[in-house]
């Protein structure tokens, strides 16, 4: 699901993930794009990062109240690319 986009889809779709938590540092090839493509995708919100982790909220109305008290604004994540 990481270095499939398509993958990732169907299984979000199957299973409704409602919450993304990561480890920041994962040192895969997949990894960083993942959280990359996650971080810049509108269904997902950004919710707390720290040195380590970060944890990404689906923006639906179920998680709407965490969002509205945590969301962090997305231009705060960069790439080293950027």
């Amino acid at each position: 699901m990481q270095k499939n986009d398509q993958a990732w889809q169907r299984a979000n779709k199957e299973f409704n993930f409602q919450t993304i938590f990561f480890y920041r540092h994962d040192a895969t090839p997949y990894a960083q794009p993942f959280l990359i493509r996650r971080v810049q995708d509108p269904g997902w919100v950004p919710v707390y990062v720290d040195d380590y982790s970060i944890i990404l909220l689906k923006d639906n109305e179920r998680n709407q109240a965490l969002i509205e008290r945590f969301r962090l604004p997305k231009d705060m994540f960069q790439s080293r690319d950027n």
